[in-house]
């Protein structure tokens, strides 16, 4: 047998070759009568793996009211889309403290094109200034190959917990003057530093 060749990229392709007759009364195998052809995939057709352009920059911060503390990153699959192919990130400096997990895989299934990474943010009552990471793919399976020039993302942590000092009035917050008053004295304003000292100017 021979393959055909041609110009479309194909991932692995299985056939089944049957014996159904034989001539002077020959008996074909109930159970060895079949084989299986398999034409391999061509070379490229996994696909070639890297970060999209609108998650290389992506915002994450400690859950807070209606915020979960999740960012999600969309992966793409270029050129190839056939066959299952994993791909491993991870957050570099590690740093537990910041996200539940550093590191994990997501799984491209046959003839899917993209899929989302997802970071959870870590929960605690700590004063942290904005922080920056990278989000780095380090590894591919199934044939694929990771674009190296979109295999890293950056991932920012936001401030959280008052990193700077939390500032309120102390009632009451509202006072009346006239229009004519040239000077008005307002209630004490009250400052609990968290991080580190502030200066402020009123």
């Amino acid at each position: 047998m021979r393959t055909k060749p041609d110009d479309i990229l194909e991932g692995e392709e299985r056939y089944t070759l049957s014996l159904v007759s034989a001539d002077n009364n020959g008996d074909i195998s109930a159970t060895e009568g079949d084989a299986t052809i398999i034409i391999l995939a061509d070379e490229g057709a996994s696909g070639i793996i890297s970060i999209a352009t609108h998650s290389r920059v992506a915002y994450i911060g400690e859950p807070v009211a209606d915020y979960d503390g999740i960012s999600q990153l969309e992966l793409i699959r270029d050129n190839g889309i056939f066959g299952t192919v994993t791909v491993t990130w991870q957050v570099i400096p590690r740093d537990l403290t910041a996200f539940v997990q550093t590191q994990g895989d997501v799984t491209f299934e046959d003839g899917q094109a993209s899929v989302w990474a997802v970071l959870q943010a870590g929960d605690d009552a700590t004063p942290e200034k904005r922080k920056s990471y990278n989000l780095e793919l380090t590894a591919a399976t199934g044939g694929a190959s990771i674009n190296a020039a979109r295999s890293t993302a950056e991932i920012v942590m936001v401030a959280s917990d008052y990193p700077h000092g939390l500032f309120e009035f102390i009632e009451p917050t509202q006072i009346s003057v006239n229009e004519e008053d040239s000077e008005v004295r307002t209630t004490e304003l009250n400052i609990q530093t968290r991080l580190i000292p502030n200066l402020l100017h009123i």
